[in-house]
């Protein structure tokens, strides 16, 4: 196996392989052929904006998404994201707080602004969001709007999963008032 320091000293290289985390090269000169890796670093500027390795997010996904599993994700270098799962204020607060003790990396909070599943304000879930100073709040199913300014002036980021263009077009007015 050559280094890559050896890569130079070759004409062709061209991708042999690759695999999770390493791509192998297969360079040919004057009848010699090496076989070079190198490691694949997936940095992106979302990577560089939420200070994580691997543009790999956790999805918030109902009670199933809680702060072992956003821990674990954070932990390897991704985005952890739990959800608030329809629990009452006091319930988010203990379970943030579970995602602190398990990591010191980033992480955020999924929340649906909207649904017959609320059996309290919204306002409530997305105060504690901010009281707590999560990384991101990441939105979806409603209007961002109203956040958007509380939680920049709170130092955190906002997020609006969309699922249409009407959503999308909506998400960007909420971005740049």
């Amino acid at each position: 196996m050559a280094d890559l320091g050896q890569l130079r000293t070759f004409r062709a290289c061209h991708l042999a392989s690759s695999a999770v985390g390493d791509v192998y090269f297969r360079c040919q000169r004057q009848g010699k052929v090496a076989y070079v890796r190198e490691a694949v670093v997936l940095r992106t500027p979302l990577s560089d904006l939420l200070a994580i390795d691997v543009p790999v997010f956790a999805a918030p996904m109902g009670f199933i998404s809680g702060p072992e599993l956003a821990a674990a994700v954070s932990n390897a270098g991704g985005f952890g994201i739990i959800s608030f799962s329809g629990n009452p204020p006091p319930v988010l607060r203990e379970e943030i707080g579970r995602l602190r003790s398990l990591t010191d990396k980033p992480f955020g909070v999924g929340v649906l602004l909207g649904g017959p599943h609320l059996p309290f304000p919204i306002e409530a879930i997305i105060d504690v969001c901010l009281e707590e100073r999560v990384s991101v709040l990441l939105t979806f199913w409603g209007d961002p709007t109203p956040f958007v300014a509380p939680a920049h002036a709170a130092g955190v980021k906002v997020i609006d999963q969309v699922g249409s263009v009407a959503d999308a077009q909506r998400a960007a007015r909420a971005h740049w008032r």
